[in-house]
């Protein structure tokens, strides 16, 4: 069974929303997806500030910001649906990473 990684991640969330997580942009859906992406290979990977911000293309401060600021992770914050929304997909995503989960992730992602 292959593990996944956040490099597969990376690109599964950007097949399923259908953007570039490594875009400059900093509309607020490409924030919102960047911060969440963040914060599932923080909690779920363990990956390095540097090695996360590497991959969207950000620096280390910015991974320490997006954690600092990771208010959606409160259930009770306003204001905060689309990172809230993007994290729990991301995060399924990972956790759907087992043989009966794969199904699901397949199905969501359409492939």
């Amino acid at each position: 069974m292959k593990i996944l990684k956040s490099e597969d991640l990376k690109n599964r969330c950007n097949k399923l929303e259908g953007v570039d997580l490594s875009t400059k942009c900093r509309e607020r859906r490409y924030v919102a997806q960047k911060k969440a992406f963040a914060m599932v290979c923080d909690t779920y990977f363990n990956d390095s500030y540097e090695e996360i911000g590497r991959q969207i293309g950000r620096d280390h401060s910015t991974i320490s910001h997006y954690k600092k600021t990771a208010y959606f992770m409160d259930g009770d914050a306003k204001g905060y649906d689309k990172e809230r929304k993007y994290f729990r997909i991301f995060r399924d995503l990972v956790i759907f990473d087992t043989p009966a989960g794969r199904i699901e992730a397949n199905y969501l992602l359409g492939v």
